[in-house]
């Protein structure tokens, strides 16, 4: 690395969310965009498909659902508001509660909801959804937010690649070996175990 350049220190999380929460009370639009721009990004981090969709909104719910039993605590508490925003600056300083952890497992799972909520249909609903998503929402949605379409070809991008390397592995193994794979130990040519058969 050249002596010129300077290296800028990577921006701290606490010192990130000040500089937003200063720009939230100057701009108050901005929370918007925010929004909008981490639920791209965590549509995306779950591959920008169906999958992705349902495990977004199955999050949010989830979250605005523990956010609501929180206030409701903390009113109904003596300590009141107090206890409340104690509660949330805690969980952001150790970055996530016990309940954001379980909500993000819950909406890893959510297809399981899904299948709880409509019984056997839900298998049904499950797998229309997918191709309808597939044939005619996923078209509009790339169109609108490129950054979902950039996510999928980069996935689709590392799975072939990740194909490549086995493939050349294997015939890595194969020339070496003369292209003459042994037998599992203990099982004869034939399948069957030991001289027995």
């Amino acid at each position: 690395m050249p002596l010129d350049e300077e290296v800028k220190p990577q921006e701290r999380r606490f010192v990130r969310h000040s500089r937003v929460v200063k720009r939230l009370a100057r701009e108050p639009t901005f929370a918007f965009p925010l929004v909008r721009n981490w639920l791209l990004a965590l549509w995306a981090t779950k591959g920008g498909g169906f999958y992705g969709l349902g495990y977004v909104v199955t999050l949010v719910t989830l979250e605005a659902i523990s956010f609501e039993q929180d206030a409701v605590q903390g009113a109904s508490s003596l300590s009141g508001a107090e206890g409340f925003v104690v509660s949330q600056a805690f969980q952001y300083v150790t970055r996530f509660g016990v309940d954001s952890i379980m909500n993000g497992v819950r909406a890893a799972v959510w297809p399981a909801y899904l299948f709880d909520w409509l019984g056997p249909p839900g298998i049904a609903a499950f797998v229309v959804g997918g191709m309808v998503f597939e044939r005619v929402v996923r078209p509009v949605v790339e169109a609108r937010f490129p950054e979902l379409a950039a996510a999928r070809a980069a996935r689709m991008k590392a799975k072939q690649e990740k194909r490549d390397r086995k493939r050349a592995t294997r015939a890595k193994a194969e020339a070496g070996s003369g292209g003459v794979t042994e037998p599992a130990a203990g099982r004869s040519d034939d399948g069957t175990s030991g001289p027995d058969g």
